[in-house]
Parts: structure tokens; C-alpha cells; sequence
């Protein structure tokens, strides 16, 4: 088992910043792009040197140099804005939590670009109707993946909380 994903961005991070490194600084707002594919590049090898933790899956999935390049850019970006060693130690708030919710249903998927077309047409009464019905849809599927709960196994007192 090798190193987690964020350890090793953080190493080579230190490695490649050098003195240059600030702790408690946001590592966006000075490391430059060469630094950050410098990074990249020392992430990706990490990977296939199996020193850096990579599921089969991922490796089947990213089976080449430039699928993995790839991956490891968008890794690392996410380590830099969720890391609270390279992040200023801001706890990482997702900006748009539960947007891709639904998107497995091709309905709902379908209905949110007609919503994004809608807007782009100045059409956002439509558009909020379009909406209405997608919330309602992801309601139901929130409340289909609920645990269901055995009153009848539940300690007496705890019996009055399900509903």
C-alpha cells in the first residue's frame, strides 16, 4: 500500500516549492504553472511507480499517459483547493453542493439542460417549472433511498422517532 493521493500531492508540493513553500498561504495564489506541472508530472509517475495509492479500477480506467495526465491534473487542483495544508487551512465548502445529483436518470438529466436552455432564452418562468419538477423528482429518489427502520426492533423508548 502506498502513499494516499493528498499525501503525495502535498510531498511533492514541498519538494518542488522548496523554501518557496508557505504554510497557511493558499497555494494557488503563488505556485506558478511550470511549478504546477512539475507537480503533476511527479504525482503521475508516483502513480505508475505504484507508490501512490491507484485503485485497479482507476489503472484500467486511465490505461495510458495522457488519461492519467489528465486525472492527476484535476486531482491535484482538487488537493489544492480541499487541502487544508494548501489551502490557507480554510475548511473546503463544495460551491454547488448536490448538483450532479440525479444526473444517472435521464430524465432528470435532460430536464436540467432544459432548464440551462431555458435561462439562455430568457424563458426562466419556464424555467422554474422545469425545476419543479426536477426537485419533486429528486424528493422521490431521496426518499426511495432512505433506510427503512424496524420499529418492532427499536428499544421502547426510541419507538416514538419513527414516523
Amino acid at each position: 500500500m502506498g502513499m494516499k493521493q493528498s499525501q503525495a500531492v502535498l510531498l511533492y508540493v514541498k519538494a518542488i516549492m522548496g523554501n518557496e513553500y508557505q504554510p497557511g498561504t493558499p497555494i494557488k495564489s503563488y505556485i506558478t504553472d511550470k511549478q504546477t506541472d512539475e507537480v503533476v508530472d511527479a504525482v503521475t509517475q508516483s502513480i505508475k511507480d505504484f507508490e501512490t495509492d491507484f485503485s485497479e479500477d482507476a489503472r484500467a480506467k486511465h490505461n495510458d499517459d495522457k488519461k492519467l495526465r489528465k486525472y492527476v491534473s484535476g486531482m491535484v487542483d482538487n488537493w489544492f483547493r480541499k487541502g487544508k495544508e494548501l489551502n490557507g487551512g480554510v475548511k473546503y465548502e463544495a460551491k454547488n453542493p448536490g448538483s450532479r445529483a440525479g444526473n444517472s436518470n435521464p430524465e432528470i438529466k435532460a430536464s436540467k439542460q432544459l432548464v440551462a436552455k431555458l435561462i439562455a432564452e430568457g424563458r426562466t418562468e419556464d424555467a422554474a417549472k422545469v425545476q419543479e419538477y426536477i426537485d419533486a423528482e429528486l424528493a422521490k429518489l431521496a426518499e426511495a433511498k432512505a433506510p427503512t427502520v424496524d420499529a418492532e426492533k427499536l428499544p421502547e423508548h426510541l419507538r416514538k422517532y419513527v414516523g
